[in-house]
């Protein structure tokens, strides 16, 4: 009998052994193999949860990069932080969203709670160190175990179909376009029935809490340049007591971390998706002003809240024509600077293709940065602008079967041989010279295509393809 038990033991080791050691070389594989390169011109960079993520439309702010993502806790943003910096050594600014939520202990059920542990684990794993894993084990053992034996299948599969992409393998984040709007009926509700006052928000989260230290401990180690950033939230967002606690504790803990708070922003309850989140409006307006203010030389004064309050104030008398006058000039400037990095470093293709009587091109220039990208066509001086005022484009891609591994899952369960895009065009004038810009999102980290097919359609209601379409050869998008 105490042999059997002996056996018993000896198996469950070697057992346990394996797995670890399948696990290690699992996780050491991808993590040589998975990518964290961003735009080479990013410099500057935001980390955070869907406060981040719907409030910064790096659009609009120049050589800076959104990597909020909703419902994510320090403990998550740890391991992609680290992996970003290690990887684009250009960025030296790192923004850390520090806002009211993120301290209290509800957060640690954005970090092992079975609903966001599982989606989590999955795509963090192979870069989340074994003693930040027991973490996980410690607080929510059968979840993580889930989570563990999952990962294994997932990861396997990811090897066999070497499917390392960026989009098919774990989401940096990025901005989100927030269309709601429901912050009138949430204050009317609020007005009606006021939620009821808990000191629960005193009961602070160690957890969250020690993976901010370990973020701030690596960026001090890189000697990066850090700040901690409030974005702009409602005025019901939370109460008198909560923020003050929530002031006190970061003074307390943080104090010679500079806090740039920017929560007193002015927006109107239609720029809020809610109390929380500015929706795609609210995005835009604050983006600019942000935009303005970094451009201003926030990072160099001396005493940056002061200053920040102040800018926030003369904002605040800018009139909407103004506000879109801004807007307009932004974009054009981000299509000036897509325009130029494509002219300086990618081979123009000599089309002289006309899609139709109206619209003629003398060269096709592409420009792309991992999933997303620009196709810029420089008109023959003979188009008119205006005939593209209705219309947009379809861009059918066709890839090669040996990049099918590169496509997310959803389209390959598909089984379809090309990608599908549409976009709408955007003109610009430079020296005389027309150009449309065509930015598309690939949804792939494929690069190199079989064939492009470009043609017009109409811009609200499919309804065929208008004019000719242009066939590209052996194409890279």
């Amino acid at each position: 009998m105490k042999t059997l038990i002996f056996k018993g033991i000896i198996f469950c080791l070697l057992l346990a052994i394996s797995l670890v050691a399948f696990t290690f070389i699992q996780n050491n594989f991808i993590s040589r193999k998975v990518s964290f390169k961003i735009k080479p011109e990013t410099t500057m960079a935001i980390f955070g949860h869907s406060h981040t993520e719907t409030a910064y439309n790096d659009t609009l702010i120049h050589s800076f990069q959104n990597f909020g993502r909703s419902a994510e806790s320090a403990f998550y943003t740890y391991p992609k932080l680290k992996r970003i910096l290690q990887e684009n050594e250009q960025v030296d600014v790192v923004f850390i969203e520090l806002t009211n939520n993120q301290i209290h202990k509800k957060i640690n059920e954005w970090i092992c709670g079975d609903k966001y542990l599982s989606a989590r684990y999955n795509y963090y794993e192979p870069f989340i160190r074994l003693q930040d894993q027991f973490v996980l084990l410690k607080y929510n053992p059968k979840g993580f175990l889930k989570a563990f034996v999952n990962a294994r299948k997932n990861n396997s599969k990811k090897i066999i179909e070497s499917s390392y992409g960026i989009t098919d393998y774990h989401k940096l984040g990025g901005y989100k376009y927030l269309i709601r709007d429901k912050t009138d009926s949430l204050e009317e509700a609020f007005k009606n029935n006021p939620p009821r006052k808990t000191d629960e928000y005193k009961n602070l989260s160690s957890v969250n809490l020690d993976y901010l230290d370990k973020i701030i401990a690596f960026l001090e180690d890189r000697e990066k340049e850090f700040y901690f950033i409030r974005t702009p939230q409602h005025r019901l967002a939370h109460n008198d007591e909560n923020e003050a606690f929530f002031l006190k504790t970061i003074k307390e803990r943080y104090g010679d971390i500079e806090f740039l708070d920017f929560e007193k922003f002015q927006l109107k309850n239609s720029e809020f998706g809610d109390f929380g989140h500015l929706n795609y409006k609210g995005a835009r307006k604050y983006s600019l002003f942000f935009d303005q203010i970094l451009k201003k030389g926030l990072l160099d004064i001396d005493n940056k809240q002061e200053f920040i309050n102040k800018e926030i104030a003369a904002f605040s008398t800018i009139s909407n024509d103004s506000i879109q006058e801004l807007y307009n000039w932004s974009k054009k400037q981000f299509k000036l600077e897509i325009l130029a990095k494509a002219i300086k470093t990618a081979k123009p293709k000599l089309v002289n293709f006309s899609f139709s009587d109206s619209l003629s091109i003398n060269k096709l220039y592409t420009i792309s940065q991992n999933q997303t990208g620009t196709i810029i066509l420089e008109l023959n001086k003979n188009s008119f602008l205006g005939y593209l005022s209705d219309k947009a484009f379809g861009i059918h891609a066709t890839f090669y079967e040996k990049d099918k591994n590169l496509l997310p899952d959803w389209h390959r369960s598909q089984n379809s041989t090309k990608l599908t895009m549409k976009s709408v065009p955007e003109s610009l004038n430079v020296n005389n010279k027309n150009y449309i810009l065509l930015p598309y999102n690939k949804e792939s980290e494929i690069n190199e295509f079989k064939q492009v097919y470009l043609f017009m359609i109409n811009k609200e209601k499919y309804t065929g393809t208008i004019g000719k379409g242009l066939i590209l050869e052996t194409i890279k998008l």
